[in-house]
This record gives C-alpha cells, structure tokens and sequence, in this order.
C-alpha cells in the first residue's frame, strides 16, 4: 500500500475526542502517530497530494495534544512541534503551488503556530507568526472579497493579534476583526460559526478596552457604525 493511501488511516486515529485526555497513557499514544507522520514525510517527497494530506494529520494531531485554550491532552510543547512540522510542508507547498487554498492554509497554520507561541510564553515568535498570517489572508480577501473562509481566516487572524499584542495596538486589530465579521454577516446572516466570532471579537475588544479603563459604553457606539 502506498504512502499516500495510509494517511486517511492514520487521520482517523486523529481526530480522537479530547474526553479521553484522562485516561492512563493517551498522551504518549501520540508519539508513535507523529513518528508515523514523521516516516511519511520523509518518503513522500514533494508530492502535493501527499504533501497537503501530511499537513493536515500534523495538524489534527496538534489540535490532540494540547491546542492552547481547547480542550486537549494538555501537551502544549508536542502541539507547538505538529504545528511546526505542518507550517514546514504548507510553506514548501505554497513556494511551488497556484491554488489559492495552499495559501489560505498557510495562514491558518501560520496562526496555530503563533497561538502555541503565544500560550508557551514566546511572544515574539507569536507576534512574528501572526504577522505573516495577516498578509496572505489580506491578499486573499482582495482577490476573493466574499469567499467565505478567506475571510474568517483573515478575521481570526486580526482577532489572534489583538489577543497577542499590547494594549496600544490590540484594539485596531480586534476592531479590524470585527468588521469582517459584520462583512460576513451581511453575506450569510445566519452564520452560527460568524455569529459566535463576532460575538467572541466583541466580548474580548470590551475586556480590552475596560482593562485599559476605557468608556465601555463607547463600544457599542463604534461598534454600530461597523
């Protein structure tokens, strides 16, 4: 059996519920999944197909082992690698592909990174992370203004900045965030998953401004004329 064809095998191992993040060994039952991906990858050279279905099982495993603020094994360091080895075939991927979607991938997997940067402390390789998400999901929304997943990558892009960046700037992003999400609800109004990204930009812009001891009432003021 070829490469390519075991990888939906080993994406059903996962994909596991996080209900069994207690139970006795689960998080060193991922070593072998991600060794497994490690011998894939070796092997299957520069083979799209291949190439974008080991990405995604990084990925998957990552969101396992401990994505920051979801439930999850807990293993944060072993998340932060899975995403780093995806974020190494999405950019070698991207370098030589014309799909539009190998690009929006990248940003997303340039923001799992910088989330799990951000939760182990290192701010500065968040901040840099994020910073180049922003940009291919900017250059994407131009080319695709109403494509719906471009744009709620490029909206959970500016959200993740506000979270990671100081006080000065975060507000721009979050705000930022925000009118994309609004963008989006005129497009589809009865978007559960737009509907609970604005509400979560609008709850977290709120905390923000009222840690900085700022006018909470004003929000809902800016906020209307989005």
């Amino acid at each position: 059996m070829s490469a390519a064809l075991q990888i939906p095998y080993c994406l059903k191992f996962t994909t596991a519920s996080a209900t069994c993040r207690d139970r006795p060994g689960t998080q060193a039952s991922c070593r072998p999944r991600t060794e497994y991906l490690d011998s894939l990858s070796g092997e299957g050279g520069n083979e799209p197909s291949l190439m974008r279905e080991l990405a995604t099982a990084y990925e998957r495993v990552g969101e396992v082992q401990g994505h920051y603020l979801q439930n999850s094994l807990g293993d944060t360091a072993g998340s932060l690698r899975s995403y780093q080895r995806a974020l190494e075939i999405r950019q070698r991927l991207a370098a030589r592909s014309s799909d539009w979607a190998d690009r929006l991938a990248l940003a997303k997997c340039h923001r799992l990174v910088a989330n799990q940067l951000w939760a182990t402390g290192d701010l500065r390789g968040a901040i840099d992370n994020i910073g180049k998400a922003i940009p291919i999901s900017e250059a994407l929304g131009n080319d695709r203004p109403r494509d719906l997943d471009v744009l709620y990558e490029l909206a959970f892009d500016y959200s993740m900045a506000g979270q990671i960046q100081g006080a000065s700037v975060a507000e721009e992003s979050y705000r930022k965030a925000m009118a994309i999400d609004a963008a989006m609800l005129k497009i589809d109004p009865n978007g559960d998953k737009i509907q609970g990204a604005y509400e979560h930009d609008l709850i977290d812009l709120g905390n923000m401004l009222k840690d900085r001891d700022r006018n909470f009432g004003g929000l809902s003021i800016n906020t209307s004329k989005l």
